[in-house]
């Protein structure tokens, strides 16, 4: 046989046991369906390195909101990136959103934007805006420089370098968070909160010098996220700083939507629970989640909401108002909030790893491994350790609602003396109910050596049932690792003790 013949057979051979294997890998390739890269960027400056610009003491404990929110609004954690503090400069943050949510994501992917720190106002040196001044975020690198014979920062986030970035992401859906204000006197002081009790506030604006725009535009009101957000290309319009028209908006094609702390006349405020503007988008989020809401959650909701608590939170001299902007279509698009995994909510991981970092374990038993709704009632008894201390219980619900059970209305002393404890007691003015939802309960307490009170940090709502027993926040469980962490430097070992137990509701 010829050779050529020889060859031609071994390859038919060949591509009837191999052309199978061929098709269904090219098929695969050129049919595979495009999955949704979704990315989150959550960027929080409270350390500056210029000693001129004021540290902001509840960006961390924005970031830790911010997470919780990202995980709730379907990011997963291998989706998003955290830069805080050092990692937010000029250079990384710019990088970032190049790489990280440009070039990571391909259309109708979703990205998710959050800074909290300072704003500021610059002058405009390249004299492309009506106002004769720029709105920039400061980053971590931010200081003063003179340029052209005036002050100004670098190491910003600019918002025309903003609207370049926004310009390469117009066929994605991008949703923007931004705690920060740009105006308004800087100052801290104290002031007493509805939820959170009295607390030492700082505005989050820098103002760097006496530079103030040219007198023709120093009484013109405008919107701060038409200012940052708005489209370059069109006459920025001036309008009544408390609402943004639909005229306006239609003038937005991008597909974005923007919530921004504060009117550019306001001051968005921070203070060690976290910022105040963060806190109202966590709780909002968390509402859904633990079903205390019902509505449709989208952006024009969420402000409203956001606006009603920063109202109830806050006496009238410290209010501020969110500001919206952005397509009409994406503000209305409903939010995907997703109830977390038993188990698996942000609040059961922290409260579980704290347990774990304790020291020392002591035992805790509940009456009943198992609590049926609307008829049975939770009692715990704990073996305090011998030397006593401050306790703090809370429960975490199958929802990853957390409440803080011990302190509470009827008890604010949390000191106890070692032994056995019965709690709630025999004399207590009240018992424990178990209104539900079904599924796995976490309780943990913690007695520590020093005085600790998660109810002081803790969040009191308008329901019967919490104004005896405060929701737990970050700023809660903040103080409780603070207290774990400064033990654990000491020679004589650590001095706070913990004990945990999972009960089941049921129907």
């Amino acid at each position: 046989m010829p050779r050529y013949l020889n060859t031609l057979l071994q390859l038919t051979h060949w591509l009837r046991y191999f052309m199978p294997l061929l098709l269904i890998f090219y098929c695969s390739a050129v049919l595979r369906p495009v999955i949704a890269a979704n990315r989150a960027l959550l960027i929080g400056v409270g350390q500056y390195t210029s000693e001129r610009i004021p540290n902001l003491d509840g960006v961390a404990l924005d970031l830790k909101m911010m997470r919780e929110v990202a995980n709730l609004l379907g990011f997963a954690d291998s989706e998003i990136k955290v830069l805080q503090d050092a990692q937010a400069t000029e250079t990384a943050v710019h990088q970032a959103i190049q790489t990280w949510l440009i070039d990571g994501t391909s259309p109708n992917d979703r990205i998710l934007f959050y800074f909290s720190g300072h704003g500021a106002q610059i002058p405009d040196i390249n004299k492309d805006e009506s106002d004769d001044r720029d709105e920039v975020l400061v980053l971590h690198d931010g200081k003063i420089v003179t340029q052209n014979g005036e002050p100004t920062l670098t190491g910003v986030l600019l918002d025309d370098r903003l609207q370049i970035f926004l310009n390469q992401m117009s066929d994605r859906q991008v949703f923007m968070l931004v705690d920060a204000c740009h105006s308004g006197t800087f100052h801290k002081g104290i002031t007493v909160t509805k939820h959170l009790g009295q607390a030492q506030v700082q505005a989050k604006v820098f103002k760097y010098s006496s530079w103030q725009p040219p007198r023709r535009h120093r009484n013109r009101s405008f919107d701060w996220g038409q200012q940052l957000f708005g489209t370059p290309t069109r006459p920025r319009r001036y309008r009544s700083s408390r609402a943004v028209t639909a005229e306006l908006l239609d003038t937005n094609t991008g597909q974005y939507a923007a919530l921004a702390a504060a009117n550019d006349n306001e001051e968005a405020l921070d203070s060690k629970n976290g910022g105040y503007f963060t806190i109202g988008v966590w709780r909002a989020i968390r509402a859904r989640v633990e079903d205390r809401q019902q509505a449709v959650l989208n952006f024009t909701t969420l402000q409203q909401e956001v606006t009603a608590y920063l109202q109830s939170e806050l006496k009238p001299k410290d209010l501020y108002h969110p500001q919206l902007n952005g397509n009409p279509h994406l503000l209305a698009k409903a939010l995907p909030i997703q109830a977390p995994i038993t188990g698996q909510g942000a609040n059961w991981q922290r409260l579980l790893a704290l347990y774990q970092r304790a020291g020392r374990h002591f035992v805790m038993t509940p009456n009943s491994s198992q609590h049926h709704i609307g008829r049975d009632h939770l009692e715990l008894r704990l073996e305090i350790p011998k030397s006593g201390g401050y306790l703090n219980i809370v429960n975490i619900g199958p929802k990853d609602e957390a409440t803080i059970l011990f302190p509470n209305a009827y008890q604010t002393n949390n000191y106890v003396n070692g032994g056995s404890l019965h709690w709630p007691g025999i004399n207590a003015a009240f018992r424990i109910g178990v209104p539900g939802p079904a599924g796995a309960n976490l309780i943990i307490a913690f007695v520590s050596e020093r005085p600790v009170d998660l109810r002081k940090k803790g969040f009191a709502t308008e329901s019967y049932a919490t104004t005896i027993f405060r929701e737990l926040i970050p700023a809660s469980t903040e103080t409780l690792r603070k207290a774990i962490r400064s033990y654990e430097v000491q020679p004589a070992g650590p001095k706070v003790w913990a004990a945990k137990i999972e009960t089941q509701v049921m129907p």
